[in-house]
C-alpha cells in the first residue's frame, strides 16, 4: 500500500473478517536499520497473526549519508535537517489503513525501537485521537515539554536499558538544547502529567524481558484518565538493543489490550 507516493507494507491476518474491527499495531525501526529487521527483532508478525491483528510496516526515507531515519525529535535521528513529515505521513498511514479495513480505533497502537520510538512518542503527541497506546523502546520524548499537546490521553509503555550507552537512561543535554533528551523517567512521569494519571510511580512486578537473565524494575503511574496508564520498564545493564525474549511481543500486545480505548 502507499500514501503520499511513499509504500509501506501492511500484514493482513489469515483470519480477517471485514465485518469484525480489529486491532492495528504501526512498526518503527531505528535509525539505520528497516523495517524487516525491527519485525524480526519484536517478533511483530508472528503476534499479531497469532492475534488476528493488522500490522503495519513502514520505511523511513534516506539521509544523504544512505541510512533510513525518522523526523522524530532534533535530538534524533534528522541529523541533515529535512523537511519530511513522518508524523503526518504515518497519520495518513493510518487513515488510509482504516479506510481499507475495518479498524477498532480503539486498539490502533504504535512500538518503535530508538528512532522509532522517539517518533511513537511523538506520533502520540501531535496525533492522540489517532493512537490508543505507544510502546518505546530506547525511544525518548522530546526535551521541550511544549512541543506535546496530546488532544486525548494515550497509554505509554517506556522500555530501557539502565546501561544503554546510545540513549542513555538518565538522558542526554540540557533543557536549553533542542538536541537534547530527558532521562526515561522524566519521559514517563511527563506522559503520567499529560494523561493526568494522579497516583504513582509505584513499583510492580518484576517482568522477563531479555533472554540474558537481566532483571527489570518496573515503575506504574495509575489513577489516569480514560483507560491510559504509564508504566517504565527499566531493564536492569540493559544496552541500546537488548536481547529480547521470543514473547517480548505478546508481552507488550497483552499490555496494550489491557489498556486499549
Amino acid at each position: 500500500m502507499s500514501v503520499q507516493s511513499r509504500e509501506f507494507r501492511l500484514r493482513v491476518p489469515s483470519g480477517y473478517d471485514a465485518g469484525r474491527p480489529v486491532g492495528l499495531v504501526i512498526g518503527l525501526h531505528g535509525y539505520t536499520s528497516n523495517a524487516d529487521e525491527l519485525d524480526s527483532y519484536f517478533g511483530l508478525s508472528a503476534e499479531t497473526e497469532r492475534r488476528g491483528l493488522l500490522l503495519a510496516l513502514p520505511e523511513g526515507t534516506r539521509n544523504l549519508q544512505g541510512h533510513r531515519f525518522w523526523n522524530a525529535t532534533e535530538a534524533c535521528c534528522n541529523f541533515d535537517h529535512s523537511t519530511v513529515d513522518d508524523s503526518g505521513y504515518l497519520s495518513a498511514v493510518i487513515a488510509d489503513v482504516r479506510a481499507h479495513y475495518a479498524v477498532d480505533p480503539g486498539r490502533v497502537w504504535v512500538v518503535g525501537h530508538s528512532n522509532g520510538g522517539y517518533l511513537a512518542h511523538r506520533l502520540a503527541c501531535e496525533h492522540a485521537d489517532q493512537i490508543a497506546g505507544i510502546v518505546s523502546l530506547a525511544g525518548m520524548q522530546n526535551i521541550d515539554p511544549a512541543a506535546c499537546r496530546p488532544s486525548d490521553p494515550v497509554a505509554v509503555l517506556q522500555v530501557h536499558g539502565t546501561g544503554d550507552s546510545a540513549v542513555m537512561f538518565a538522558g542526554a543535554g540540557s533543557p536549553q538544547r533542542a538536541d537534547s533528551y530527558p532521562s526515561a523517567v522524566d519521559t514517563a512521569a511527563e506522559w503520567a502529567r499529560l494523561d493526568g494519571c494522579t497516583a504513582g510511580p509505584d513499583l510492580g512486578a518484576s517482568r522477563e524481558l531479555t533472554t540474558d537473565g537481566a532483571g527489570s524494575r518496573i515503575s506504574v503511574w495509575s489513577n489516569c484518565a480514560g483507560r491510559s496508564s504509564v508504566e517504565l520498564w527499566a531493564i536492569l545493564d540493559g544496552g541500546h538493543v537488548p536481547p529480547l525474549r521470543s514473547d517480548f511481543a505478546a508481552t507488550i500486545l497483552d499490555w496494550l489490550d489491557a489498556h486499549a480505548r
